[in-house]
């Protein structure tokens, strides 16, 4: 097992350069030179940077690590030659792009999944036979800097998957605490109804505030759901609905199994201008053939 590794930084070295510049901190210190103290060669070491800001994976790593670790352990067998290593550095990108290190992990082992499985965080259903199963131990090291050092990425973006050696990572902040996700938005909200109570009590206060036309998608058939929350508890009130007993009311969700779907605000309604939550509703299950090819079965 490797030993954690614990290290000083300067006063300077906790806080961005002053204008924003996006520079190394405290000497160009690099990511690469942690790892190095912690008694691990960068050759054996991938770095991957999760990005999907949008769905909560940074708010999922926070309050469920375990769920996080759940979801970063499947991928496709195509990433297979790119994440040999026996080490993996894992970073999310924040709301704001940032690139911030959220734990290191040993790969223990590989193989490939048996069975369908609905895939984390939406997207398409994972087939049996087309991803990796990864079994992966979070390591001790680096843990002081776990959720608080962010690193320059650097314009390669779309190569979430990078190789250590030969890209060392500049820090260019090491936060003094871990920080909650700020609120993205009605319209930017989107999340599994399994993650509404592990969400921060400022997100569960705006969504509780509005109501409107919202969306349910089905991880498993891609079929989608278009309903109306209005009166008390707006939206997180009609949610938690459908967590209590998988259909909220409805009558097509109560003839189906349950599951976790991803909820997503289409509209928002304003009572105080006219606004015919009834009409907004059809509307939209008209331009999502909810109800041709959905789950909108009333």
């Amino acid at each position: 097992m490797v030993k954690a590794m614990t290290y000083k930084m300067s006063e300077r070295s906790c806080t961005k350069p002053a204008g924003g510049a996006r520079a190394a901190l405290h000497d160009g210190l690099t990511f690469n030179a942690l790892l190095r103290a912690a008694g691990i060669a960068p050759a054996d070491v991938r770095l991957l940077r999760h990005q999907q800001a949008h769905a909560g994976l940074l708010d999922l790593w926070r309050t469920d690590r375990d769920q996080f670790d759940a979801y970063q352990q499947v991928q496709r067998i195509s990433m297979r030659t790119t994440l040999a290593s026996p080490y993996w550095a894992s970073f999310i990108a924040g709301a704001s792009g940032e690139t911030i290190f959220v734990g290191l992990y040993a790969v223990r082992s590989q193989e490939v999944g048996a069975v369908d499985r609905a895939a984390a965080l939406g997207g398409a259903l994972d087939r049996a036979g087309t991803y990796d199963v990864y079994a992966l131990d979070r390591l001790d090291a680096l843990s002081a800097s776990v959720g608080k050092l962010v690193v320059e990425w650097g314009q390669g973006y779309r190569s979430w998957v990078q190789r250590a050696e030969r890209q060392d990572k500049p820090i260019i902040e090491l936060r003094r605490a871990i920080r909650a996700a700020p609120f993205p938005g009605h319209r930017r909200f989107v999340r599994r109804l399994s993650q509404l109570e592990t969400m921060p009590e400022t997100w569960k206060a705006a969504l509780a505030s509005v109501g409107g036309v919202y969306v349910l998608a089905c991880p498993l058939t891609q079929q989608l759901y278009v309903g109306q929350a209005s009166g008390q508890g707006g939206f997180l009130g009609r949610w938690r609905a459908y967590v209590a007993n998988g259909h909220g009311g409805n009558v097509g969700l109560r003839s189906r199994a349950r599951t976790d779907f991803q909820v997503a605000i289409l509209e928002i309604a304003d009572p105080a201008s006219g606004d015919d939550l009834d009409a907004l509703e059809a509307l939209w299950k008209l331009k999502l053939l909810s109800k041709d090819l959905g789950l909108n079965r009333n």
